[in-house]
């Protein structure tokens, strides 16, 4: 599971310099895009859903047989602009970034 390292002083200068960036009036010549993604796995599932009825919700059995691959969400946003961009790509991407 993910969890936060410690945060000794190292840890803090570089996420302060992560929100520093972030915080950047927008330049169109050198946008800030951030990026995440996740692995979904894709399951078959073993009975169909049924629909919402007036005064019941819909239900899907979280019961499923066999794995179907896996994909993964992107979420990449622009920052200092309104844009964003989510999608599913069968691999997981591979992004060149600029250190600072």
């Amino acid at each position: 599971m993910w969890c936060v390292p410690e945060l000794d002083d190292e840890y803090i200068t570089r996420m302060e310099d992560v929100l520093a960036t972030y915080e950047t009036p927008y330049d169109p010549e050198e946008p800030v895009v951030c990026l995440d993604e996740k692995p979904i796995t894709l399951h078959a599932e073993v009975r169909p859903t049924s629909a919402a009825e007036p005064g019941r919700e819909a239900r899907r059995d979280s019961e499923y047989t066999l794995r179907h691959g896996q994909r993964f969400l992107c979420y990449r946003a622009e920052s200092g602009t309104p844009f964003h961009f989510r999608d599913i790509q069968p691999f997981r991407l591979r992004v060149r970034t600029r250190r600072m």
